[in-house]
């Protein structure tokens, strides 16, 4: 009895219909500061009818940053996220190549595989020291950067990041290095260590 009362019910109420998505609109209306702004400032969600988020990029923007000064819950868990991330290999390989990119986008043409597999391979190429993923060396040095993490390399420093001339090796090695070539690089270190041997 009461199923079926509930279910004439049911017939009786109305259900808001979704409004029709126009194909051809330019603009949207942000649900946070309810000005009308181009497509092109709201970021991509699948999961809506329009297929854009419902706030515009800049009102997420300072929604982001006002929650990140405003809540140290949020902030923590966001850095251990991301420390995490950054200890793993696809997380690390992704940090090298976009930085890669930004400092030196012409020629780019280095294939974000190329660099996981260069810390897959799991030991510097050149000094065969292996790779150290952690940051256990802050607590210790109080530095910023492991030595012995890995680090993306030109080979030669006067062409960009290629596959053909990029390459993972130890952070150490890679600041050494600096803008001298491998064999320059030997040769002042045989001396270095012939001095004081």
């Amino acid at each position: 009895m009461t199923v079926g009362r509930d279910r004439h019910l049911f017939r009786m109420v109305k259900m808001p219909r979704w409004p029709v998505r126009d194909l051809n609109a330019t603009t949207k209306i942000c649900a946070k500061c309810k000005s009308t702004k181009p497509l092109s400032d709201f970021s991509l969600d699948k999961g809506r009818r329009d297929r854009k988020f419902h706030s515009c990029k800049a009102c997420v923007q300072v929604y982001m940053a006002d929650r990140w000064r405003n809540n140290p819950d949020h902030r923590a868990k966001q850095q251990s996220r991301s420390a995490e991330l950054y200890r793993s290999v696809e997380g690390r390989a992704r940090a090298l190549w976009r930085a890669a990119q930004e400092r030196r986008p012409e020629g780019f043409t280095l294939t974000l595989a190329h660099v996981v597999a260069g810390i897959e391979r799991g030991v510097c190429p050149v000094t065969g020291i292996k790779f150290d993923m952690t940051d256990s060396h802050q607590v210790v040095s109080g530095r910023f950067r492991n030595p012995y993490g890995p680090s993306l390399d030109r080979v030669d420093g006067r062409l960009g990041y290629t596959n053909e001339n990029s390459r993972i090796v130890v952070t150490q090695y890679n600041i050494m290095r600096g803008e001298l070539s491998d064999d320059e690089t030997f040769y002042l270190c045989r001396l270095i260590a012939s001095r004081h041997s």
